[in-house]
This record gives C-alpha cells, sequence and structure tokens, in this order.
C-alpha cells in the first residue's frame, strides 16, 4: 500500500533533481553580513587605538629631541633660546612674533602629520617657552606638543617629559606652565601665522 501510494505521489507530483537549485537563505545572509560588519568595527576601533599609540611616541620623540637641541645650545651659549615673542609682566602685551623661531640657527625638526592641526583663530599645537621658572628663579624652557586626539604632551627642564590631563592647549596655563615673567615664546603651528612655521621643518 506505501509503495502504491509513493507511485501515485511520484506521478502527480513529478520532482526533476536536475531543476532543483541551491542557495542560501535570506537568514544565513543576514547572518553573514552581521559577522562582517561586526569585525569591521572591531578592526576600525583597534586601527584606531593603534594610530593615536602612534601619534603619541612620534610627539614625545619630537618633544625630547628638541629638549636636547635646547639643552646643547645653553651648554654652548650659557642661556636657552629666546622665543620670537617677549612678554614682560602678567597682562602684558606680547613684543616680537609668536611665530618666529627662537632661534635662527636652530631648527626644531617634528613629524607635523601626529600633531592636531588647530582649525580656529589663536589655535597652537607645538610651543616652545622659556623664563625663570616660577619655583626655582632660575632660566627654564618647556615645549609642548597636541595629538590628534587632543592629548598634550610636555618636556620641561624643570620636570622632564609629562603627559597633561587638560585637552586644552591654552596660553599660559598649558603653553607656559611653571615659567614666570619675563617669558617667550615661539609657536611652531600658529593658525593665526598660516600652519606651520618654517622652523619646524
Amino acid at each position: 500500500m506505501v509503495k502504491k501510494v509513493n507511485e501515485e505521489l511520484s506521478l502527480t507530483c513529478p520532482v526533476e533533481k536536475e531543476n532543483l537549485q541551491h542557495g542560501f537563505t535570506i537568514v544565513e545572509l543576514l547572518i553573514v553580513i552581521v559577522v562582517i560588519a561586526i569585525l569591521a568595527a572591531i578592526s576600525v576601533v583597534a586601527y584606531t587605538g593603534i594610530q593615536e599609540r602612534a601619534n603619541a611616541s612620534v610627539i614625545q620623540n619630537d618633544l625630547a629631541n628638541v629638549a636636547k637641541k635646547i639643552h646643547l645650545l645653553r651648554a654652548e651659549t650659557g642661556e636657552y633660546p629666546v622665543g620670537g615673542a617677549s612678554i614682560a609682566t602678567d597682562g602684558a602685551s606680547a613684543v616680537g612674533v609668536h611665530a618666529a623661531s627662537p632661534e635662527p640657527s636652530l631648527d626644531f625638526k617634528v613629524t607635523r602629520s601626529a600633531y592636531r592641526e588647530p582649525t580656529s583663530s589663536g589655535s597652537v599645537n607645538f610651543t616652545y617657552c622659556t623664563g625663570p621658572g616660577v619655583d626655582s628663579g632660575q632660566p627654564e624652557f618647556i615645549v609642548t606638543g597636541q595629538t590628534k586626539s587632543l592629548k598634550i604632551y610636555q618636556y620641561s627642564s624643570m620636570n622632564g617629559a609629562e603627559s597633561i590631563a587638560s585637552t586644552s592647549l591654552t596660553y599660559p596655563n598649558v603653553v607656559c606652565r611653571g615659567i614666570d615673567f619675563p617669558r617667550s615664546l615661539s609657536y611652531g603651528y600658529s593658525y593665526n601665522a598660516g600652519g606651520w612655521q618654517s622652523w619646524t621643518e
């Protein structure tokens, strides 16, 4: 009886094995798309973190190299190089040009691609400041750099290498932190002065 039913079914519902098409269901395709999206998101996050650590490392090396040059110049001349602009007292106007080189013969080579590019008036990302130390009263200097993710690193004659908690590179709280008046400073990058200055090439 079962054989007879099967024969009847095969006569009424012929199925040709050659015409069967195999493929993925919509659910299977959606699962694959979701997995690919998750892997892509993980890759982007990992790449961003690696790139930020690389930029931070480059800036810290730049600042250490600049500090070595400044120390060598002081060993030769007995003084730290004077910045392009001088400020005599708190609240006084600057005399000179902030974007000018600290020393005509001294070039600070920095890896420009690692630094944040300021986009508004008054913005800077690489600075040099010198003057008497607030605590020591002796000549001191500080160089500052800011990454694309707004992290700020400094190297000073007072404290060596440091990471600053602030994300705002402001004068005088960060740029000349710990340096008293009279002080002088130079901006390696100044939005107002048209970008990177030649002495940072």
